[in-house]
């Protein structure tokens, strides 16, 4: 890379968005870009840049949410990493169809650009699975474009068999295989017959993950495992989808240890069906609470873990022996470990008459002290943190000039995924606020990955 590409490509931006807000978080994620990009993705990117200068005036309410998104494939997205040029050249006349559709189109947020960027990469590798005209797809397209808009371009265009919903919903998060998956099942074949399955599925699953996944699954990585996964799950008597929902949003393994996971799917199951013939209506302990606590027994205390002949109440009263001992099986083990901060500053927000601070958590006896106060099992998070898979911090509130433990935040890649107050309870609408103004501060995103 040399000095004069990185010049060339500020001044392409720099000659449509002169020196705004825009022009200056654009040109601090090309900084960035400059870190880590070869030569050869910088010159594409900027082949992408000079055709949406040159028709700026057509994508003008669509313009800053796209270069953003261009700039994110450059780091991350293979279809984009993998492009050929005649690829390039097919995705720009992608975008052509809509300019031709002579109306503006207004994109007020990055994953929609993100999406909509795909839907032009999917159509640069496969142009031959088109099913569907552009003219009735634009049609879809309501004033301010959506991910559901766009969710219903992409049928229109690509949908003509089965319809894979589950990973239509992932397309910005799919890699290159998961892509051409998505695209054999498209083409009317059989899923279990796709090469590149991380598992195989039965034919039972395979119905279950095209049809019947619940709707607000929501995964960031290994969307094709995990899909198959949630399948696998389902293939139970009487599946409960807010239950799954729950497990795969709260189970740290799912998260972090997919592999150890997918080893467990028949212990998992027996979760499943626990869980099922509980009557949450009158229950005294969550979802959370049991999930956790399995995980806990299984992944800490006896690999050989089994729920087998267990009753409720026996595993009830085995929660809240648990929760009230804060000494824990490898406790003293557990709050040694220290690891490095994600953020070196802390930040106080005054709100209502009171002051609130939000730290980061950087050692196994904070979390442990945050476990006693609050009453929850963020202190099995240790290791996680340990290893660098998470982060936790702390919303604080200042009480008689002492700052106690109020709310507990779990933040994962720069996203917010899991909040959780004493004994686990949901936030309310001023916590939210007030966690709302922290998360802009840190430059967070909001991302509850696997349940909404």
């Amino acid at each position: 890379m040399t000095g004069n590409n990185e010049v060339y490509i500020q001044c392409e931006i720099k000659e449509v968005l002169e020196n705004s807000v825009e022009a200056r978080e654009i040109k601090f994620q090309l900084e960035k870009l400059y870190e880590k990009a070869d030569k050869n993705i910088l010159i594409r990117i900027n082949s992408w840049f000079k055709y949406f200068n040159k028709n700026h005036r057509n994508f003008i309410c669509a313009y800053t949410f796209t270069i953003l998104a261009l700039i994110e494939a450059a780091e991350s997205n293979e279809l984009f990493k993998t492009q050929t040029t005649h690829e390039l050249e097919l995705s720009l006349e992608f975008y052509n169809t809509i300019k031709k559709r002579n109306k503006f189109i207004k994109i007020s947020d990055l994953n929609s650009a993100i999406y909509l960027l795909n839907i032009s990469l999917v159509f640069s590798k496969h142009p031959g699975m088109i099913v569907g005209s552009f003219k009735k797809a634009w049609d879809n397209l309501d004033n301010n474009v959506s991910k559901k808009s766009l969710g219903l371009v992409f049928r229109e265009l690509f949908v003509k068999y089965e319809n894979p919903e589950i990973l239509i919903k992932h397309l910005n998060n799919l890699t290159v295989n998961e892509v051409a998956a998505l695209m054999h099942i498209l083409q009317g074949n059989n899923m279990r017959t796709f090469s590149g399955l991380p598992i195989q599925l039965s034919k039972k699953e395979s119905f279950i993950l095209i049809n019947e996944l619940p709707h607000n699954l929501n995964f960031t990585d290994d969307i094709l495992e995990r899909t198959i996964i949630a399948s696998k799950l389902l293939n139970i008597k009487s599946p409960d989808h807010h239950i799954i929902c729950e497990l795969l949003y709260r189970s740290k393994t799912f998260k972090h240890n997919l592999k150890v996971f997918r080893n467990d799917i028949p212990f998992w199951k027996d979760v499943l069906n626990f869980l099922n013939k509980i009557n949450w209506s009158n229950h005294h302990l969550s979802i959370t609470d049991f999930i956790d606590y399995f995980e806990y027994k299984k992944y800490n205390e006896n690999v050989n873990y089994s729920i087998k002949n267990k009753t409720i109440n026996s595993i009830s009263k085995a929660i809240f022996d648990w929760h009230g001992n804060t000494y824990y099986h490898r406790k003293d083990d557990l709050a040694k470990l220290k690891w490095a901060r994600k953020s070196e500053k802390d930040i106080f927000i005054r709100k209502d008459g009171a002051t609130y601070k939000f730290t980061e958590l950087i050692n196994g006896e904070q979390l442990l002290f945050e476990t006693k106060k609050l009453k929850h099992c963020v202190f099995s998070y240790a290791e996680s943190c340990y290893a660098g898979y998470i982060s936790i911090w702390g919303l604080k509130k200042e009480v008689n000039s002492i700052f106690i433990p109020y709310i507990t935040i779990e933040v994962k890649e720069n996203s917010i995924i899991q909040i959780a107050g004493k004994h686990n309870r949901t936030i309310n609408d001023f916590e939210n606020k007030l966690i709302e103004e922290w998360r802009i501060q840190m430059v967070f995103k909001i991302q509850i990955e696997y349940c909404q």
